[in-house]
C-alpha cells in the first residue's frame, strides 16, 4: 500500500501484528525461533492442533469442546485451514513478522486505514490493535467478543466494517 499508493483506494487491517521490529533483538529471536521450532517439530497439522482453538474466543473453543455443533464446526474449520499452511510460506512469513514495524510503514500508506479486532483475541490483543490505529491516525473498531480469527468468528461485523 505504500509503495503501490496509485492501487489501493483504502487499507483495512483485521487483528493486525504489528511485528518485532522495533523490539529488542532477544526478543526477535526467541519469538522466531519459537515459531519455527514449532514448525519443525509439530508440522503444520501439530501446530493447527496445538493452535487451532485459540485463534478463536475463549466462549467459542469452550462451546466446541462441550459439543456446541456450530462452534465446533469453526474450531475445525480454522483448524483445518491452518493444517494446509505451507512450511516455506510460514518460514518466510515469520522471518517477516520477526523484522517487521507495522506502524512505520503505515506512515508511507496515503489511502484512508481502518483497523478492526476482536475482544476477544489473544493473538493480537485490542489493546495493541488500537494503539496501532491511533498510531496511523485511523479508526478503530472493537468487533465485539471474537477471537484472532475474526472474519470466520464475526462476519456480520467485519462486513460492517467493510462497507
Amino acid at each position: 500500500a505504500g509503495l503501490q499508493p496509485a492501487r489501493v483506494a483504502r487499507l483495512v487491517l483485521l487483528s493486525p501484528a504489528g511485528g518485532y521490529g522495533q523490539a529488542a533483538s532477544e526478543l526477535r529471536e526467541a519469538r522466531r525461533h519459537d515459531r519455527l521450532h514449532n514448525l519443525e517439530t509439530l508440522g503444520p497439522a501439530g501446530m493447527a492442533d496445538k493452535r487451532g482453538a485459540a485463534m478463536v474466543s475463549a466462549q467459542a473453543a469452550q462451546a466446541a469442546a462441550a459439543g456446541d455443533a456450530q462452534a465446533a464446526a469453526l474450531v475445525a474449520y480454522v483448524k483445518a485451514t491452518m493444517a494446509q499452511v505451507i512450511p516455506a510460506g510460514y518460514t518466510q512469513a515469520t522471518h517477516l513478522l520477526s523484522d517487521a514495524d507495522l506502524a512505520g510503514l503505515l506512515a508511507a500508506v496515503a489511502a484512508p486505514v481502518s483497523v478492526g479486532s476482536g475482544s476477544a483475541d489473544t493473538i493480537t490483543p485490542p489493546a495493541g490493535c488500537e494503539a496501532l490505529a491511533r498510531g496511523a491516525n485511523a479508526p478503530y473498531l472493537s468487533l465485539g467478543p471474537v477471537g484472532h480469527a475474526c472474519a470466520l468468528e464475526g462476519p456480520d461485523a467485519v462486513n460492517a466494517l467493510l462497507k
